[in-house]
């Protein structure tokens, strides 16, 4: 992807703009090298096997991400501005609110395109130099780049035949979860909610059977997202962890770049249903 120019925000507040380059720029800091913004180390790790095939099943992931910019200073001299100046408003970035994270906004113009999370762990500063930089490390415990905005698929009034939910991703680089809602418009006994690959013979199957099952304006919350899975049933307004009731064997499904296709067993219930996901790209 292209990238112009990268923005650190502390919490909603944009700490410092850094543009890329040594061109002419209104920018108090540029970056002049960036490392730890490719793909490195990916390890498939086994999950389970196909039910049709028999073969083996992975996830791919990566090890945390630590991102290293080398920053010229470029402080406004007319404005009175100073080298040290500037550094200290980049110390002032560590920490700088309660639970110590920043986010990483990659822009293409004034497009924003992907953003990262994580904590600075290292600030080393040249000094006593003609031309002083700073160079930052930042450490990202998720190492996926992640999409600005969510991308939405919904239908009100059901799945259509046979019970398929088409999510495509032309964005994605990377394969990522998603949460996946159903409001259902019956009761739904304990005979449980089903998601597969395909409408039969199928290589692997996630299901949730809900305690009691599940009731008409009842709402069932999936996150299949690496590090933020969960199962949950919402009934009057009342949010229950159900995670327990997953049933053994099951596979968390994910959405690949490209077409995807979700089948929905259906036992004599219907349901509406919104799909909310961000894109995920391996490297920038």
């Amino acid at each position: 992807m292209r990238v112009t120019n990268v923005v650190m925000y502390s919490g909603e507040t944009e700490v410092a703009s850094f543009a890329l380059g040594l061109g002419e720029t209104p920018d108090r800091y540029l970056i002049i090298a960036m490392s730890g913004i490719d793909v490195d180390s990916i390890t498939p790790r086994f999950y389970s096997f196909g039910q049709r095939t028999g073969s083996p099943l992975f996830d791919f992931g990566l090890q945390p991400r630590e991102m290293v910019f080398r920053i010229a200073l470029n402080p406004k001299f007319l404005l009175d501005e100073t080298f040290s100046e500037l550094r200290e408003r980049l110390y002032k970035v560590i920490a700088a609110n309660r639970n110590g994270k920043i986010r990483i906004q990659f822009n293409a113009g004034s497009i924003a395109i992907a953003q990262i999370e994580g904590f600075i762990v290292k600030l080393e500063g040249s000094h006593f130099t003609k031309s002083p930089e700073v160079q930052l490390t930042i450490r990202c415990d998720d190492p996926f780049f992640r999409g600005i905005s969510p991308t939405i698929h919904t239908a009100a009034t059901g799945f259509g035949l046979p019970n398929l939910i088409s999510v495509p991703d032309s964005l994605s680089t990377a394969p990522h979860g998603f949460l996946l809602e159903l409001l259902f418009s019956d009761d739904v006994d304990a005979a449980g909610v089903t998601i597969q690959d395909s409408e039969v013979d199928p290589e692997w199957v996630f299901t949730v059977f809900p305690p009691g099952g599940m009731m008409e304006f009842d709402i069932l919350q999936l996150s299949t997202e690496a590090n933020n899975k969960y199962v949950q049933m919402v009934r009057g307004g009342i949010t229950t962890p159900i995670a327990d009731s997953v049933g053994i064997g099951s596979v968390w499904p994910l959405i690949f770049p490209g077409a995807n296709s979700f089948y929905i067993v259906e036992l004599g219930w219907t349901a509406s249903y919104t799909i909310t996901s961000y894109p995920a790209y391996w490297g920038i």
